[in-house]
This record gives structure tokens, sequence and C-alpha cells, in this order.
């Protein structure tokens, strides 16, 4: 536990590992379209959890919501539950750590990070595919290079009650985020298709990797039978 270590002690540890700060990030904001240049990034960001929000899943499956604190303010990191079993012993509040994961922007100005490792901040080893960089005048950090995208040959399908269901859309774009691909992705909205019509909406410029792990993630909060991979 880190509980009586002022997070300002660690400032040239976090400078030197960290890719983007709520600093950089506040700027950006002040100019929406440089913002939405980072949608999807992966990116390391480290802090102090200064608070943690579990629920249980659909399939009886833990994930959280953090609120990670840097030296300039708070992020909200989600944590799906793969990745809360794996790391479980490091996301606990009041812990110091370093969290590898991908940018996810709505609307304008809101960011939060979506998890996929976690170390702590007294853990030197580096992520994979770490590379050092400068981050724009806000200390030295470490970055990644954007992957290139690959894809199975498969389409994902989605049935939802209804596309106006803004928050179970928002929660499936924050899952396709983190399965970046070049699968497309169809969503069969219930509502939209009574008397026998078959309307879908194929999302743009928001492709996947039809994995086993993203009908996982996606079971999470929707129900198996409405995801279909083929």
């Amino acid at each position: 536990m880190y509980l009586d270590i002022p997070l300002s002690e660690y400032t040239n540890k976090l400078e030197d590992r960290i890719s983007i700060t709520n600093a950089r990030i506040n700027k950006l904001k002040e100019e929406p379209e440089k913002l939405l240049e980072i949608n999807d990034q992966d990116h390391i960001v480290g802090g102090m959890i200064i608070s943690k929000k579990s629920f249980t899943t659909k399939n009886n499956e833990i994930m959280a919501f953090i609120n990670l604190e840097d030296l300039y303010g708070t992020m909200e990191v989600v944590v799906f539950p793969r990745v809360l079993e794996k790391y479980k012993s490091l996301i606990k509040e009041d812990q110091i750590v370093l969290i590898k994961g991908k940018i996810s922007i709505r609307g304008d100005e809101d960011v939060s990070l979506i998890a996929s490792d976690v170390k702590s901040i007294d853990d030197d080893s580096e992520f994979s595919s770490q590379k050092s960089t400068y981050n724009g005048g806000y200390g030295r950090a470490d970055n990644y290079s954007r992957q290139v995208l690959s894809g199975t040959g498969k389409k994902v399908f989605i049935r939802l009650d209804s596309m106006s269901n803004q928050d179970l859309l928002s929660q499936v774009y924050t899952t396709i985020r983190a399965h970046q691909g070049r699968d497309p992705v169809i969503i069969f909205p219930l509502d939209e298709n009574k008397d026998g019509q078959k309307k879908t909406y194929q999302l743009k410029d928001m492709g996947v990797y039809a994995s086993d792990e993203l009908k996982a993630d996606l079971a999470s909060f929707l129900n198996e039978g409405d995801i279909v991979i083929k």
C-alpha cells in the first residue's frame, strides 16, 4: 500500500514511464479535433487509484471502473473481467500503478482508458511494444506506435433493443475500441425490425478483431445469444 506516500514523490518515475497525462488531455480538449486524434490510440497512464467501483456482469463476472489520479487530475479507467482477474492484486484503492490501455473518447470531452495491462509503480519491466519518446512538452514518456490492424475475415452481428439506447451503444463502442481490427460490426435493432423487416446498421470506421475474447467482453453486458460471429 502507498497510503502514506505522496504521489509527488513518484514524479520523475511517472514522467519516465507514462505516455500521456491529464495535463496533456486537458490541453487537447481546447481543440476537440486534436483530442479526437488520440481516440483508439494505445497509451500508458500512471497514478494513484483513488476509487474503484465493481459490478457483476450478466455472466456473473466482475468488472470495474476506477478513477486514477495523476499530478494533474483524474481519469476513468475501464477494467473488463479478464483484465481485472489477472491484475486484481494491483487494482485496489491507494495503489500507485502504471496502466497500459486504449484511449476511448465519447462526445467532445469524455475521455477514458480501456485497460489491458497493469504494473506496480515499482515494477521496472517494460510493457510489450514499448519505446521511448518525448511527450510534447509534458515530460519524457514511453509511447506506443499504432498497431497494424488485422482481421479474421468474419463479421460481428449484434442484436440490440434500439439504436436510441445510448447507454448500451456506448458500452458496445467502448468494447469495440478495446478490440480494434478490420472485421465489420453490424447492429440489428429489434424496434426497427418488426413485421419481417431486416434493417441493420454497419458501424463506420469501427472495425474489430472478431475473437472469442471480444464475444466474452460483449457478453458481459449483452445476452450471449444476441452476439453472432460468422
